[in-house]
């Protein structure tokens, strides 16, 4: 589909009822710098969804269906600085799903179904100025949930 699109910059597969990315599909776009995935029906981050990406800046996955957060489904993602995982059915994040996004500056996991997470989360978002985890469940916050978050600005929680 994508085939000779290589100075391909943003690509949106806007509410296509995609459930799953193909291996290889953005091979030939490793310029890509803005994919929205928003509206799909993907349930779950695979490690080869995103492959060859590695200048991809921004990445909206907002109101799709994923229900966990793994480590291995960002992990070529280093240069990304915006995600959006907003309205999915994320329920758990393991403690070390965002281990390679030390760029990350904004992230949305808004209307979710969390209702906790491991302290030191999101310890090694060095980066992060923004995170978004209005909407979900969360029924207590215990010391360490923040830990680490220098450049923090804004943390948005009301609505749990």
């Amino acid at each position: 589909l994508l085939n000779g699109l290589n100075k391909l910059l943003r690509l949106n597969l806007w509410g296509n009822q995609l459930e799953t990315i193909p291996d290889g599909f953005f091979y030939e776009n490793r310029d890509l710098r803005e994919l929205s995935l928003w509206g799909n029906e993907i349930s779950e981050l695979e490690e080869h969804f995103f492959a060859g990406l590695w200048k991809l800046k921004k990445l909206d996955l907002d109101r799709n269906k994923i229900t966990k957060l793994s480590k291995i489904a960002f992990k070529h993602q280093s240069a990304l600085q915006i995600l959006f995982l907003g309205e999915n059915q994320i329920s758990e994040i393991q403690k070390d799903s965002f281990e390679y996004l030390e760029n990350l500056r904004v992230l949305h996991l808004d209307g979710n179904k969390l209702n906790a997470f491991f302290p030191y989360t999101f310890a090694k978002l060095r980066s992060l100025r923004i995170l978004d985890l209005t909407n979900n469940k969360l029924n207590y916050v215990v010391d360490n949930y923040f830990a680490n978050m220098q450049n923090i600005t804004e943390i948005r929680i009301s609505n749990n």
